[in-house]
């Protein structure tokens, strides 16, 4: 089997999983119960044709494989926030992209294999299954995981606290800014006076300079923590 085939391989089994009432059942027991615990060569069998339980059982044992099957399963068990129907139009709709599935299983076993924490899997669930319900486009989806990629976790889930006036660190806020989450604006300030008490502590971009940087969330960042669930979708 060459390189294409094998990322088409994992795409199809993937996407036959989160399509999948029992699969996606299985997944959150998987999580609760230990992955070892859950999956082994009998449990393969018991749904034929998934083939992503089955590429589990094949992969060796190793902290990364594992950690790597607890990412699958953790995009796998956010498969309920889409009905079959639409997984499938997206299904569709990928494969009738650049590259097709086989770019898709590409993007997917990249992410799924870098992601720091089982958390960011989910999310990539969500996002995933906001484009199955046509919240967003696949584009917007495809940049959305990047963001997720490269974004550190608590800053996302956070976001509120980094624009607001509180005097903290701006690095993760500025961070979100490069990544198009937020979008900045500095303004100059007048010198402090230090030896006044009623001067309020400004946080300064560049103190020397004077710069006050404030944040806001930006159109696509408010679109991406819609999709991923950390804003009211309503």
């Amino acid at each position: 089997m060459n390189r294409q085939d094998k990322e088409n391989s994992f795409a199809s089994a993937l996407f036959t999983g989160v399509r999948s009432r029992e699969v996606i059942d299985i997944a959150k027991d998987t999580m609760e119960a230990g992955v070892d615990a859950a999956l082994g060569d009998s449990i393969a069998a018991v749904i034929p044709g998934v083939k992503i339980l089955e590429f589990f059982v094949k992969l060796p044992s190793s902290v990364s494989n594992e950690l790597f099957k607890r990412s699958v399963l953790a995009f796998i068990e956010r498969g309920d926030d889409a009905d079959p129907e639409q997984w499938e139009e997206l299904v569709n709709k990928l494969e009738q992209e650049e590259g097709g599935l086989d770019r898709a299983g590409d993007v997917m076993m990249r992410s799924l294999s870098n992601l720091d924490e089982t958390k960011k899997a989910r999310y990539l669930g969500k996002l995933y299954a906001a484009a199955a319900r046509k919240e967003i486009s696949i584009e917007e989806m495809y940049r959305m995981q990047m963001v997720l990629d490269r974004a550190y976790l608590h800053d996302l889930e956070n976001w509120q606290h980094l624009i607001s006036n509180l005097p903290v660190s701006t690095m993760g806020a500025e961070w979100l800014a490069n990544l198009g989450v937020f979008r900045s604006q500095s303004t100059v300030m007048p010198k402090l006076n230090l030896g006044s008490q009623n001067d309020a502590v400004v946080v300064t971009h560049d103190a020397s300079s004077n710069l006050r940087k404030t944040y806001k969330l930006a159109p696509f960042g408010e679109k991406m923590l819609k999709a991923i669930g950390l804003i009211p979708n309503t």
